[in-house]
């Protein structure tokens, strides 16, 4: 899947969210705007697919959205986890 841009549907679907999911994660800044075509659908890369799914990894987990937002946005598209002393809900920290 490489190089693939899925429609926000098609990415949704993969993914297991709902496209105002994925519009709302773009808002927040968690997911960087992605292309559009000449009659204005979204297209994601294909590697944004692992983006929404450690999203959605590190809320089961407990962490609080702004805190992965924050460190995805600061990786861009080369993020592997959270980061050393990430806060969780439960106030513990990220061992990675």
């Amino acid at each position: 899947m490489e190089g693939k841009l899925l429609r926000s549907g098609e990415l949704a679907r993969l993914a297991g969210v709902s496209t105002d999911l994925l519009r709302h994660y773009e808002r927040i800044g968690i997911m960087p705007r992605p292309e559009r075509t000449l009659s204005g659908y979204r297209q994601y890369p294909a590697i944004t697919l692992d983006r929404v799914h450690a999203v959605r990894r590190s809320l089961m987990l407990g962490f609080f959205l702004a805190g992965a937002g924050a460190h995805l946005r600061d990786k861009g598209p080369r993020w592997r986890a959270l980061p050393k002393g990430a806060k969780s809900r439960r106030g513990e920290a990220s061992p990675s």
